[in-house]
């Protein structure tokens, strides 16, 4: 008798899990790293800075219940969630050390271009673009754009 209500209860159990199972986030990551070299005007001259960019991205994915069968389950397509921690260091200008924190969601087909301007570099992502002016900090170029990005700038120590 114990070991059929054991039986039952283990049956039970795994039959639960395997339920909650289809309904859970599956989650995968990735990172990278690239470096960029680039220069800036300043007073007539170019200064060499390098960009040091970690990138780190989230997949997330859910499910919803088939319609049609409702013992089968179909994975809706989310956004991946990217954070950028861009590093700015100069060993000629000491004072242009910052690092920036970029946040957005990444859909199916964007792409990421980071390009050096004569003040600094742009970053785009598809129609979104923010502009980093070395020494006076972040623009967006379209208002529409701060609700894209999330960005936070930090000054990095300078010793």
């Amino acid at each position: 008798m114990k070991k059929a209500v054991i039986l039952t209860l283990g049956v039970f159990a795994m039959s639960i899990g395997m339920v909650n199972a289809q309904d859970t986030n599956v989650t995968g990551s990735m990172n990278t790293t690239t470096v960029q070299t680039m220069n800036y005007e300043k007073n007539g001259s170019k200064i060499p800075y390098k960009v040091t960019i970690q990138e780190q991205r989230y997949y997330r994915s859910s499910f919803e219940q088939n319609q049609k069968n409702m013992e089968n389950w179909e994975r809706k397509n989310e956004p991946a969630e990217v954070a950028k921690l861009i590093t700015v260091t100069s060993d000629v200008d000491k004072s242009s050390n910052r690092t920036l924190v970029v946040r957005y969601e990444k859909q199916l087909a964007d792409t990421f271009e980071l390009t050096a301007t004569n003040d600094g570099f742009q970053i785009n992502v598809e129609d979104h673009t923010v502009h980093y002016k070395i020494g006076k900090g972040i623009a967006f170029e379209k208002m529409e754009d701060s609700n894209f990005f999330f960005v936070n700038e930090f000054v990095t120590d300078s010793k």
